[in-house]
């Protein structure tokens, strides 16, 4: 199934790794300032939207700010992987 990612983005649930709250990644103390300097400069990074991104959804070959907050994207995930399982059944 597809999820969709913001702006006129959808990517199949199957590649996706990770949904991280950019808010939490910046304000975390522990966080890890270099791996967000990486990811600015990464070839692989698509900005999905000129909002505020609100979300980091790291997939197999790309990474993506999405200004969708974490919590609906993760709902999308969860729900496309249940039709998955219904339809298996």
């Amino acid at each position: 199934m597809y999820v969709h990612l913001g702006g006129d983005v959808s990517i199949s649930d199957r590649y996706i790794l990770a949904i991280l709250d950019l808010d939490s990644l910046v304000n975390s103390r522990e966080g890890d300032l270099g791996f967000l300097e990486s990811i600015e400069r990464s070839e692989g990074l698509e900005i999905l939207s000129e909002n505020i991104p609100q979300s980091l959804i790291l997939t197999l070959d790309r990474i993506y700010l999405s200004p969708l907050p974490v919590k609906l994207l993760a709902e999308r995930l969860r729900s496309a992987r249940e039709m998955v399982m219904r339809r298996k059944k």
